[in-house]
């Protein structure tokens, strides 16, 4: 699963690969890529989102608003 979140969150198949200690990025992609197809794919990007949602925008240093 940490696998595709990597994927799916936009890190590089070498970057994830070398992360989780593979040797080959070719073991990720036969292994775990097949996670991101279709549905599976929409499902991790949705749980990553659960998981890690974006930090909240701190407040401007005179305390107002952040501007958009």
């Amino acid at each position: 699963m940490c696998a595709s979140l990597l994927v799916a969150s936009g890190v590089d198949i070498a970057t994830a690969a070398a992360i989780l200690g593979h040797k080959r990025a070719s073991v990720l992609l036969d292994i775990y890529a097949r996670a991101l197809r279709g549905p599976k794919g929409a499902a991790a990007v949705r749980l990553q989102a659960l998981l890690y949602p974006p930090a909240p925008t701190p407040p401007e240093p005179d305390g107002s608003a952040p501007a958009d």
